[in-house]
C-alpha cells in the first residue's frame, strides 16, 4: 500500500497505476501481453531484464542492480540504453543522476565480457563505478 501511495502522489499521467507481482519463476511465461508492461524492477534475481524484456514496452524502463549480472548484459543488449543511475544510502538519502553515464559501465579490469560468460557466472562484472542500480530505457 505504501508504494502505490507513493506512485499515486509522484505519477505524471492521469490514468489509475495498476501494479501486479508475478510470484512465479521470471523465466516462465507471465499470463499478459507482450509490450504491455511500463516498468520491470530486477533486484537481485539474475537476468530478469533479459527473460522478460518482451513484455516490456518501447520506451519502458528497467530498474536493475549489477549482483547477477542483470545490468552487465542489459548495457551490451542493443534493446537498452543506461539513462540513469541511482544510489541508496539509507532509506532517507536516495539520489537518481543521469549525468556522466558512460563512466558507470567502465570495467576495472581489461576483460572480455560476453552474455555467455555472465550467464556463467551469474555475477556482474565490476565496473570502476558501482552505484547502488542501474536505469534502463528499452529502445
Amino acid at each position: 500500500m505504501e508504494i502505490e501511495r507513493f506512485i499515486e502522489k509522484n505519477k505524471e499521467y492521469q490514468e489509475k497505476t495498476n501494479l501486479k507481482f508475478y510470484h512465479q519463476d521470471y523465466t516462465k511465461n507471465i499470463p499478459e501481453d507482450g509490450k504491455s508492461f511500463d516498468v520491470i524492477i530486477s533486484q537481485y534475481g539474475g537476468f530478469v531484464g533479459m527473460a522478460v524484456k518482451k513484455y516490456l514496452k518501447k520506451g519502458g524502463i528497467l530498474v536493475c542492480n549489477n549482483s547477477h549480472g542483470d545490468a552487465s548484459i542489459a548495457s551490451m543488449d542493443a534493446d537498452y540504453e543506461l539513462t540513469a543511475v541511482y544510489n541508496r544510502r539509507t532509506d532517507e538519502k536516495f539520489s537518481i543522476s543521469s549525468k556522466n553515464l558512460k563512466e558507470y559501465i567502465i570495467l576495472k579490469k581489461k576483460v572480455k565480457v560476453t552474455k555467455e560468460s555472465l550467464e556463467k557466472t551469474m555475477n556482474g562484472v565490476p565496473y570502476t563505478k558501482s552505484p547502488s542500480g542501474y536505469i534502463f530505457r528499452k529502445k
